[in-house]
């Protein structure tokens, strides 16, 4: 966590300085205010995160940019609206989070150019869970990230373990957990206490088997 907020710190410096006109460092910006409003989401930080998808909405492509980017910027700010809705309860959460569900149904499968990190079907999972629906959350993990973001893999394979226990899949949940310490077998000691989680509840899963 401490890490964490050292980065965002470091982008929330990048995303306060004018939009460069072209360029790598325009498409690195909006990624950054992308990436600042899902971390601040997820620190429960619902007005920090609040300007974002108009910031990302009033972004307008040039003819330098590549031709996902804007609407990758439309899609961060979906995704952040959604995420805000939900955790601040408000009554139209269940509308935006299958909104931003039936986009990524379609897609998209980002690209080295494309900038997202293939976040967008993990943080739609949590989000169902949260809105009571684990099962719908499954499903959209169950997609996976993008598919040259393999290093995102394990957190994909946590949560899909959580979401299957939660909704009443244990075979699979154990399947995702074991898939999981495999990948995390000497971990680092800043990912140690997560994967002493996951051993733990596979150990629970395995003893209710």
């Amino acid at each position: 966590s401490a890490v964490g907020t050292a980065a965002a710190a470091r982008l929330a410096e990048l995303v306060a300085r004018p939009l460069p006109d072209s360029g790598r460092a325009r498409r690195d910006q909006l990624a950054a205010s992308c990436a600042l409003a899902v971390w601040r989401l997820a620190q429960g930080d619902l007005a920090g995160a609040a300007g974002a998808p108009a910031r990302l909405r009033s972004f307008t492509a040039t003819p330098g940019d590549h031709p996902r980017l804007q609407r990758n910027a439309e899609l961060c700010a979906d995704v952040v609206e959604a995420g805000a809705a939900t955790l601040g309860r408000r009554p139209e959460a269940r509308r935006l989070v299958e909104q931003v569900d039936s986009v990524m149904r379609r897609g998209p499968r980002t690209t080295e150019d494309a900038w997202l990190p293939g976040f967008e079907n993990l943080l739609l999972g949590r989000l169902f869970a949260t809105l009571g629906d684990p099962a719908r959350g499954l499903a959209a993990v169950r997609r996976g990230g993008a598919f040259d973001q393999d290093w995102i893999l394990s957190a994909y394979l946590r949560e899909r373990g959580r979401l299957a226990a939660l909704a009443g899949e244990r075979d699979a949940a154990i399947r995702d957990y074991s898939r999981y310490l495999e990948l995390r077998a000497d971990p680092e000691p800043a990912v140690k206490p997560i994967v002493d989680e996951v051993r733990a509840e596979l150990a629970r899963l395995l003893a209710e088997n």
